[in-house]
């Protein structure tokens, strides 16, 4: 699960907002910083000074980021927003 450790971390995830993609609040996720994030990739990402799991979606020019549940809106970023890309979500931790 780890490839390049100087650039992993893990991450616990603090919502339900990619639930629907097995990914839980209390999780624990193995985060690659050293791999480039791309269309459908999902990523720890800091948006308005947020930090955020979702799923990058990159077309046209066009970056958004989207939860995978219910209740949680689309994240559509203008040209003037920031955001981080942190790493790619390359596995999961999840205490029985």
């Amino acid at each position: 699960m780890i490839a390049n450790k100087a650039a992993t971390y893990f991450f616990r995830v603090g919502s339900n907002a990619m639930a629907q993609a097995g990914i839980n609040s209390g999780d624990r996720l193995v985060v690659d910083r050293s791999i480039k994030a791309k269309n459908r990739d999902t990523v720890v990402a800091v948006h308005e000074g947020q930090f955020l799991v979702r799923r990058l979606h990159v077309s046209n020019g066009r970056v958004e980021l989207a939860a995978e549940s219910e209740g949680y809106p689309l994240i559509s970023l203008e040209s003037d927003e920031q955001l981080d890309i942190w790493g790619v979500v390359v596995g999961l931790v999840r205490k029985l």
